[in-house]
């Protein structure tokens, strides 16, 4: 606040409080502004794509058709955005924990506008995909319908060795391929963005392994294929497939 200011305020406090109350409410305070227009998705070259959204342009729309997301998004508070629109502040908010004033310049949408628009679309994307999706975790954890352990006593049969043996033989994989989604998705590994009761962490860290494994499947792989010497199917085939 300016001196000038000031003064001008202690002068109005002795005339009277209600004088100095509709001056307190004249000041001006400078908020961020929302640039206007929209994203502008055609303006993004396929190098800045990759490094903000992880996927090229060819990439992100493919997911949008394969991932089945509604040509317009509404959420509850009846925003309205475009598919693609919605993507792009999907894979930037789990590339990146950035702050909401960085995400505003660069989508021109308020903070609840974009925090709405990120929640609708991974609920609608764990929705969707859920039941296509399955977790190997450590044994102390059990057994439920999505998160597969392994199988601990001497008492066990034949079918469940044979799966204590396959599960063995792809921890590997696994325990890379959280590593990978990590890497990509620096969002689920920020401590401080993860607080119990408030975000959806479970919804949110599924939705980033699938997305993981349709980034490992558009870009054909990377050294866990290579080292297991095999190829991971186009984005395509692994999208259709698990579609029945």
């Amino acid at each position: 606040m300016r001196e000038s200011d000031a003064l001008l305020l202690m002068l109005l406090y002795r005339k009277g409080k209600k004088t100095f109350k509709l001056a307190l409410l004249d000041l001006h305070v400078e908020r961020p502004t929302i640039p206007s227009g929209r994203f502008d998705i055609c303006s993004v070259s396929d190098a800045y794509c990759t490094a903000d959204f992880r996927f090229d342009r060819r990439g992100v729309v493919e997911m949008w058709v394969l991932l089945r997301v509604p040509a317009v998004v509404v959420t509850n508070a009846g925003d309205r955005i475009s598919a693609a629109e919605v993507l792009f502040i999907a894979l930037n908010s789990q590339a990146h924990p950035s702050r909401l004033i960085s995400l505003t310049r660069m989508f021109r949408r308020s903070n609840a506008d974009l925090c709405r628009n990120f929640l609708r679309t991974v609920d609608y994307i764990q929705a969707c995909w859920e039941r296509h999706l399955y977790f190997s975790i450590d044994p102390a954890y059990g057994l439920s319908q999505y998160p597969i352990s392994r199988f601990n006593g001497a008492h066990i049969n034949d079918q469940q060795r044979d799966l204590n043996r396959a599960m063995t033989s792809g921890r590997k994989a696994v325990e890379w391929s959280f590593g990978r989604m990590k890497s990509l998705w620096a969002f689920v590994d920020s401590a401080k963005k993860h607080k119990i009761m408030l975000p959806h962490v479970g919804k949110i860290v599924k939705v980033a392994m699938l997305l993981t494994n349709c980034h490992f499947c558009h870009n054909q792989g990377d050294l866990i294929n290579d080292y297991f010497s095999l190829s991971p199917p186009t984005l395509v085939e692994y999208l259709t497939t698990n579609e029945n």
